[in-house]
């Protein structure tokens, strides 16, 4: 662990973890249960930023999980309220909770790579510092990634106010996204249905995950991509807890199609139009790297490079081309938001970056 985090709770599982056994019954992917068995260990990983308001309600609900041995890591990174003072006062003396402290703020994606490397059970989880946990949801989820044989399992979220009042639909529902599954890393560029908040995963997928690539831009997005590269991902289309929309998320609900696009631009995420549809673009040109990284570069990989690399008039005259090659690697989206893709896409200003080459990662990770 590097130097700018100090351990406050130094017998938890940093210094305890160990792995729950039966590994070998998974690693060909065959189902050994309907669900978990018991006394099965999950890590639960928690980074923290100025998180007082909701903090409490999102740890009792990790820490109620039915079924699972949880060993709950936190990471405050910095923050400039009292939530560092929430933590320790309430969680400090639980033997399952290990309280980490950044010394400066460097924010979630770095959080959460730092996080990854101390897990040593054999599942992992993310958590967001403002939801709240469906009490079977590590069960369930559990049970999914060992009936599937995949490396991750994510699902859907229940939208509701800062209140916990439902607001009436689902992520999926609101995002107009259908779930990708199996070992389909290139569906992902278009759209990434994976919110780290919900996904399990497997730590062997994690030596071939580590560490996260800098021009990748959400750490969900690229777990996901390592997933889809190795055993597949796999989805649970209940939504599994309960996902706040309050006026200091990160991310939030974002709808896909235009008004998704409207919303991207008028929520600041981006400078403008058309920076946002470069940055898009940039951000494909890096996923692009990471999948060849993955499992090296292939001719689809050299040819797509090169489509979100051309200038807007080449774009345009490769346009039906690349709408039929998506319909085929991203079927589930749609025929709509295809052609809104193939529209943003098009209307892009020419890339600042060509590339930046991803070292290949070990194919010992699982």
């Amino acid at each position: 662990m590097t130097a700018h985090l100090s351990q406050r709770a130094v017998d938890g599982p940093v210094a305890g973890l160990r792995s729950s056994g039966g590994i070998s019954s998974f690693a060909t992917g065959t189902p050994s249960s309907s669900r978990p068995p018991d006394e099965m260990q999950v890590t639960v990983l928690l980074p923290t930023y100025n998180g007082r308001r909701f903090i409490v309600d999102q740890i009792q609900s990790i820490l109620g999980q039915n079924d699972v041995t949880v060993s709950l890591v936190i990471l405050d990174d910095a923050s400039s309220d009292d939530t560092a003072m929430q933590l320790e006062r309430h969680f400090s003396d639980m033997p399952n909770v290990t309280i980490l402290h950044n010394s400066r703020n460097r924010g979630q994606k770095e959080c959460i790579q730092d996080l990854l490397g101390l897990v040593q059970t054999e599942f992992f989880s993310i958590s967001d510092h403002d939801d709240v946990w469906d009490p079977d949801k590590l069960t369930k989820s559990l049970a999914r990634l060992l009936a599937s044989g995949a490396d991750l399992v994510y699902s859907d979220l229940t939208m509701v106010d800062a209140s916990l009042g439902r607001l009436g639909q689902t992520v999926f529902e609101y995002s107009n996204m259908r779930p990708i599954e199996g070992r389909r890393p290139y569906a992902l560029l278009v759209r990434n249905p994976v919110h780290g908040c919900t996904l399990v995963g497997r730590r062997t997928m994690l030596g071939r995950s580590l560490p996260i690539p800098a021009n990748i831009p959400t750490y969900d997005r690229w777990l996901a991509l390592a997933g889809a590269c190795g055993r597949g991902i796999t989805c649970i289309r209940e939504p599994l807890l309960l996902y706040r929309q309050h006026d200091s998320n990160l991310v939030g609900g974002l709808r896909f199609g235009f008004r998704g696009l409207k919303q991207n631009i008028r929520s600041g995420q981006a400078n403008g139009q058309l920076g946002y549809l470069r940055a898009r673009l940039e951000s494909r040109l890096a996923m692009l790297d990471g999948i060849a990284g993955l499992h090296g570069r292939s001719t689809l990989d050299r040819a797509l490079g090169l489509f979100f690399r051309s200038g807007r008039t080449v774009r345009l005259l490769f346009a039906l081309p690349y709408f039929l090659a998506m319909s085929a690697l991203a079927h589930e989206l749609g025929v709509r938001n295809l052609i809104v893709d193939t529209a943003c896409t098009i209307a892009a200003p020419k890339p600042f970056i060509l590339a930046v080459p991803v070292p290949a990662s070990p194919t010992n990770g699982g």
